[in-house]
Formats: structure tokens, C-alpha cells, sequence
């Protein structure tokens, strides 16, 4: 007899469902070390150090800039950053970071200014990062979208210079 109550709980406990993954947010650590790591990829872009910059991305990195194709991995996103025009300034504003269970949401504003033949051109824009943490709990960039708020610059249109 005594088996046959066993049996029943054993079913009732076995069968509850599993505790849903920990809906943790972000906490104002992992904030800072975000907020980190996208000075750590902005000071790496000024000084031209492509190993600074790209430390801060995740492998399979995606980048997604305005008027341009996918950017896909790490050599992609070196290669690009290689290509860019000087940078002259560059800030994040409006910084907001979101998330939780080991991936978050940075969304944000830009102004950045670049030398492009001489001239400072500026440009301005909104952002938005997708980061995780690594195998060793280190936030990486996983995914970077940017938009201009400027139109397309086409044959009839110049470029915003400040």
C-alpha cells in the first residue's frame, strides 16, 4: 500500500513544469559595462586601432549601417571600419539600456563629424546595439544598427557640413 501513495507523488512532483528562465534585467552593472565597452569601440574607431574597436564584438557580429549591405563577422566589420573617413567627434546621447537573461538593448542618438576631402561633414542619428554576454560574462556587441537622420545624400543633394 505504501508504494502505491509513493507512486502518486512521485508523478505530482515529476510532472510540474520547469521554473521559467530567470527574467532578470539588467542591472546598473551591466549597464556600466556596456556604456564601457561602447567607449572602449569608440576610442579604438578615433585611433584607428582595429584590434581596440572590434574587441568589443562578438564573433558573429552584424552590422546593419544605412545605405550599405549587411556587414557580417569580424574581418567584415574591420574592413569597414578600415574604410570609414576619418573620425573627428563622435557621441552617444540618449543612451537607454534594456534587456535581461544575458542580452540587452542599447538604443540611443548619435553626433559624429568626419573629415571627408578636407571638409568636416557632420551626421546625426539614431542607434541601436544588441549586446550578450560572452562564455567568460564579458557584454559584446552582437548586433549594430545605425540610421542617419539626414536623407540619402544622391547627385542632387549635398552633404550637411559643419
Amino acid at each position: 500500500m505504501k508504494r502505491l501513495l509513493i507512486l502518486p507523488i512521485i508523478i505530482a512532483f515529476g510532472c510540474q513544469p520547469a521554473a521559467p528562465p530567470c527574467d532578470c534585467g539588467v542591472t546598473g552593472q551591466d549597464k556600466i559595462s556596456i556604456r564601457d565597452q561602447e567607449q572602449e569601440f569608440v576610442r579604438g574607431t578615433f585611433e584607428k586601432d582595429l584590434d581596440r574597436a572590434t574587441a568589443v564584438l562578438m564573433d558573429d557580429i552584424v552590422a546593419m549601417p544605412p545605405n550599405t549591405p549587411e556587414v557580417h563577422g569580424i574581418p567584415a566589420y574591420r574592413a569597414m571600419l578600415s574604410e570609414m573617413p576619418e573620425l573627428l567627434e563622435f557621441e552617444y546621447l540618449e543612451v537607454e539600456i534594456e534587456g535581461g537573461n544575458n542580452i540587452a538593448f542599447a538604443k540611443g542618438n548619435y553626433v559624429m563629424v568626419f573629415e571627408i576631402d578636407g571638409k568636416e561633414v557632420g551626421d546625426e542619428g539614431s542607434f541601436l546595439e544588441i549586446w550578450k554576454k560572452d562564455a567568460e560574462g564579458t557584454w559584446k556587441m552582437h548586433r549594430d544598427i545605425w540610421n542617419s537622420g539626414f536623407p540619402m545624400v544622391t547627385s542632387d543633394t549635398t552633404l550637411a557640413h559643419n
